[in-house]
């Protein structure tokens, strides 16, 4: 890549790091752009998940400064993270996610419209049942191969999940998905330099421009709390748009 064209990708991480920190999605924005500057769908997935580590990471620190973060489910749901990361980017390194990318959205849209009807959902803790608890950590389990695979709107899923799954606050469920994120695509990226798949030159940088966005976006969430379900909302519906433009062939994708 040319100078401008690094400068350009790390300044799509930033932006694209701050929305992630608030409702996860940056892969769906930032893989296609590397794309667009020149890369491989392989390494750009690859690439972009190492930036995602330092993105995550960074956001934790700001979270777990805050006080927000809990021990059930993040400790339940980190544990799964790793096999979930380790197979997910197995697969993606073969796997072509159009049909995936599809279902996804859909899904995303389901969840838009479940928090824009449901006005009090996530304002607080709610107790939940044993077997719902089971549920939900079984889907988590299955998740967790899509957040290694390529990550795009895996912890927006995630925070939607923990909010009605395991009655978590949205201010918890941004909060533990972070963590949960990191876990998961420290061991992907593990995965990706087993396989020499990504590009350092340019993964080195946008992992800095990813962790200052992380860090920022996370900030925003603690400082304005109750903008945070709007803010979802919203993100969940330009992603949806997003990956029905990837499935469809119209950006490029992983």
């Amino acid at each position: 890549m040319t100078g401008l064209e690094l400068a350009i990708a790390c300044a799509v991480g930033f932006v694209a790091a701050g929305m992630g920190a608030i409702a996860g999605g940056n892969s769906l924005i930032v893989v296609p752009v590397l794309i667009l500057l020149g890369m491989d769908s392989v390494s750009a997935v690859a690439t972009n998940m190492f930036g995602v580590t330092f993105l995550s990471l960074a956001a934790t620190v700001r979270f777990s400064r805050s006080g927000h973060l809990r021990r059930h489910p993040t400790l339940g749901l980190t544990v799964l993270a790793v096999p979930g990361g380790i197979v997910g980017a197995g697969i993606a390194v073969s796997l072509s996610h159009e049909a995936l990318s599809a279902i996804i959205a859909g899904a995303m849209i389901v969840m838009a419209g479940f928090l824009a009807l449901r006005a009090g959902i996530g304002a607080k803790t709610v107790h939940v049942s044993r077997r719902r608890v089971i549920i939900a950590y079984a889907l988590s389990a299955v998740w967790a191969v899509y957040g290694g695979m390529f990550s795009g709107g895996y912890t927006t899923v995630l925070t939607v999940g923990c909010v009605v799954l395991f009655g978590t606050t949205l201010l918890e469920a941004v909060a533990l998905t972070k963590i949960v994120n990191l876990v998961s695509s420290a061991t992907a990226t593990a995965v990706f330099i087993a396989t020499g798949t990504i590009d350092y030159e340019i993964a080195v940088l946008l992992a800095i421009a990813m962790a200052a966005g992380g860090f920022a976006g996370a900030h925003l969430a603690i400082r304005e709390p109750k903008k945070l379900r709007g803010v979802v909302i919203a993100i969940a519906l330009i992603l949806a748009l997003a990956l029905i433009l990837r499935a469809a062939g119209i950006l490029p994708g992983g």
